[in-house]
């Protein structure tokens, strides 16, 4: 159960080391002092050269020692005095050294030397401090390993069977004789008067604290829990709804904290001095935080919002407090088994009953997890968790066998050490899915959804809080599963100053600055396209495509500044890019040719304008009208409404019929039948008339009627006329013969169908066959 103390310690020293590298910059580095780095590198070295083989703690104090040193020797190296970096300035004053076998002036080469000497006295002290700290990292390594191997060994120490008859009856007669042990103690202690008039003397504030700590868990704390959460359903406000539920869960942990203290005053103001133990303080002050905790977990994930039916939330919300009941036991049983008189034998069965209720717990969890995703799965058309809960549940499940078995072996340590991750997972879990969906109420409430949560379930942002969640306690749970806390505070240190790729350096603030400000920049220039498309670009004479080309390439111009901007805002040398940028054009050229071809291709397509949106083209045997023109390629919808997706470098290389290139304008055909022995030229007036009447037909030039062929079935003529737009020459086709067959008819003109004319050969002969064919059936 020291993991759990390691928890909170580590994450105290994890936040400090946080703070220490965010005003790092502000402070003054530490100065060299050589002492001090001999005496605490060679207290580590002999440490580590000694026969005997240290323990645990002694290794990790000597650890934070050094750990400190190579910090402050980190930060040394890290700073550049003023005088260092004025001979410097003063060195490249003089220019560049000659090169080999050219002589410059005495005075200069007098100079220069000077210079070069006072700034190697200068960074002698740095050249130190670097030497030390190449020392300091190795010592660390070698500590690290001690530790780890210290830990191991005592992770997987076996002590005797708990189960045996001699460990029982050797548990037995410790339990016995401690207890025999403190009731002496008690009978001398209050059979002395002083004694027992400090006991009387105590009793009344003994009793108001007994009555303030049951009044505050018993009655306080429930009645005004209650009245919030009706007084937070009844509320009409959006944001006096969110306080009045802050307000009772600060409530469901303030009263019940404030009341628990009350009696465990009671301990100090009741006993004699000789009784007060401080480790006994100490643990039930954690006792009733873990079990504060898990109350206000039970209640908030299960009471509050019900996730199920009424019976299978209680049932969880029991569990909840029984698994804080049993983190509360284990850390009970791991500051007994640090007592004198607690021997090894005495442990392992102390701590059997405490891990198979801890596993008996999480077996029953599990199931209940299972359970409540059968009821969830049974609601919804998919499972939302991708079998995330039933992976977690049945782990569950075989860690907590797992943890039972070693106990019962005598495996007292590993089985705590698999047993009580998992508790604490599952209540940083707990608190996760709290915070997760306080979060979501309040950006619900923030975007006007009220504190609906389920509002946003059809969006990205729940996701992006899990993945902000993940990150923010994967710490914590990596101190959970064994991970020291310096272990933490090295990664983050890690990731706040860089690792170096090369010339460059990429560390933690420098990504997050390039991310902002690439956001800030993108975000900027879709506002000014926006304007641009709304405000400006309305106002100019440019056609549609020319103002759409304009918008695409501020966009594309904006992206590339916003890139530029971010790289160096983050404090990476593009010239340091050199290598990763050739490479990147060898698998351009490799394999990314045909995408590149397409992105330049539209570029040209921008610039170049031989087809812009909105205009009507014929390309690959589709026609229709450009609707987009994006970087890969351009999207043209078909006269059926179907879109066309074409590379860009189709429309570059290929052969492309632009009908609305210059002009909008087209002309239309219209093949015209007449019969035989019609009057040629009223038709030919008629037709002139009727297609000069329609509003989309151009008088200039004006419509022709063509005396075409002389046909099989009728006299072909043909009008040519052009027409208005060429997109709607299917409307103005069709206009057009609706009024010539109208205008024809009124006539009194034939529009003549399909005429054959068939002769047959030898008529008689085929009578005459026929007939004698006929005789020839009724004879027989």
């Amino acid at each position: 159960m020291t993991r759990l103390l390691r928890l909170f310690s580590g994450l105290t020293l994890v936040l400090v080391v946080v703070w220490f590298t965010g005003v790092a910059g502000a402070q003054t580095a530490p100065g060299f002092d050589s002492a001090r780095i001999d005496a605490v590198l060679g207290a580590a070295e002999f440490l580590l050269d000694a026969d005997a083989s240290p323990d645990a703690t002694t290794l990790e104090a000597q650890r934070a020692s050094v750990a400190a040193l190579r910090d402050d020797l980190r930060d040394f190296n890290a700073s550049d005095t003023l005088e260092a970096r004025a001979l410097q300035a003063q060195l490249d004053a003089l220019g560049p050294p000659p090169a080999e076998g050219v002589s410059e002036a005495a005075a200069t080469a007098d100079r220069r030397r000077q210079l070069l000497e006072a700034i190697a006295i200068t960074n002698a002290p740095a050249l130190a401090a670097r030497e030390a700290l190449t020392r300091a990292e190795v010592i660390l390594q070698e500590l690290d390993a001690r530790i780890t191997a210290t830990g191991t060994r005592e992770l997987l120490r076996q002590y005797p069977m708990p189960l045996s008859p001699s460990s029982l009856a050797i548990a037995a007669g410790d339990i016995s004789s401690v207890a025999a042990t403190a009731q002496d103690g008690l009978r001398r202690s209050f059979g002395q008067p002083e004694e027992r008039a400090d006991l009387i003397s105590a009793l009344p504030i003994a009793a108001v604290l007994l009555v303030v700590g049951l009044f505050l868990l018993a009655i306080a704390q429930p009645w005004l829990s209650r009245r919030m959460l009706a007084a937070a359903n009844a509320a009409r406000s959006t944001w006096q709804r969110l306080l009045l539920l802050a307000g009772a869960n600060l409530v469901l942990l303030a009263l019940p904290a404030l009341g628990v203290f009350a009696l465990i005053l009671i301990l100090p103001v009741l006993y004699p001095a000789s009784l007060q133990s401080t480790g006994l303080l100490s643990t039930l002050i954690w006792v009733a935080a873990i079990l504060i905790l898990a109350n206000w977990l039970s209640v908030t994930l299960f009471a509050a919002t019900p996730v199920s039916g009424p019976g299978m939330s209680r049932r969880a919300a029991t569990l909840t407090r029984l698994l804080g009941l049993a983190i509360a036991l284990e850390l009970i049983a791991e500051r007994l088994s640090r007592q004198a008189w607690m021997s090894e034998t005495t442990t392992a069965v102390l701590s059997l009953p405490v891990v198979g209720l801890s596993a008996w717990l999480l077996w029953h969890m599990a199931k209940v997890m299972l359970a409540l995703r059968e009821e969830k799965a049974a609601t919804q058309a998919h499972a939302t968790d991708a079998g995330l809960t039933r992976f977690v549940a049945y782990a569950v499940q075989v860690l907590a066998l797992l943890a039972a078995g070693l106990a019962v072996l005598g495996f007292v340590n590993l089985a705590r050490a698999v047993l009580v991750p998992v508790l604490m997972t599952l209540a940083l879990l707990g608190l996760a899915i709290f915070l997760h969906r306080a979060i979501l109420r309040l950006i619900a409430a923030l975007t006007s959804h009220g504190t609906d949560d389920q509002a946003l379930s059809g969006s990205l942002i729940p996701i992006g809080v899990v993945i902000v969640l993940a990150l923010a306690l994967s710490p914590i749970l990596a101190v959970i599963w064994g991970s020291r806390p310096e272990d933490v505070a090295e990664v983050w240190r890690s990731l706040t100053e860089g690792v170096v790729v090369g010339d460059m350096r990429l560390s933690l603030d420098g990504l997050l600055v390039l991310v902002l400000v690439l956001l800030a920049g993108v975000l900027i220039t879709r506002w000014l396209q926006r304007v641009l498309r709304l405000t400006i670009l309305p106002r100019t004479r440019l056609d549609a495509g020319a103002q759409a080309a304009l918008n695409k390439g501020v966009g594309y111009l904006g992206i590339v500044i916003s890139a530029l901007v971010a790289v160096s805002a983050a404090g990476l040398n593009l010239s340091n890019l050199a290598v990763v940028i050739g490479a990147l054009s060898v698998g351009i050229g490799l394999g990314l040719q045909n995408i590149v071809s397409n992105f330049v291709s539209g570029i040209i397509l921008l610039v170049e304008r031989p087809i812009k949106e909105g205009d009507l083209i014929e390309v690959s045997g589709k026609t229709g009208i450009v609707r987009k023109i994006a970087v890969r390629s351009t999207r043209i919808e078909t006269a059926d409404r179907h879109d066309v997706i074409v590379p860009n470098l189709d429309l570059v290389s290929g052969t492309v019929t632009n009908l609305t290139l210059t002009t909008s304008t087209g002309r239309l055909i219209l093949p015209i039948g007449l019969a035989y022995g019609s009057d040629v030229h009223r038709a030919r007036d008629i037709i002139l008339d009727l297609a000069r009447a329609h509003p989309l037909v151009l008088r200039d030039p004006a419509p022709s009627v063509l005396f075409a062929n002389l046909g099989d079935s009728a006299l072909e003529f043909q009008l040519t006329c052009f027409v208005v737009e060429e997109a709607q020459s299917a409307v103005i086709r069709s206009d057009l013969l609706f009024a010539i067959h109208a205008g024809l008819q009124k006539a009194g003109i034939e529009i003549p169908y399909l005429q054959r004319d068939i002769r047959l050969r030898d008529i008689d002969a085929l009578v005459k066959a026929l007939g004698s064919s006929q005789r020839t059936a009724r004879s027989d």
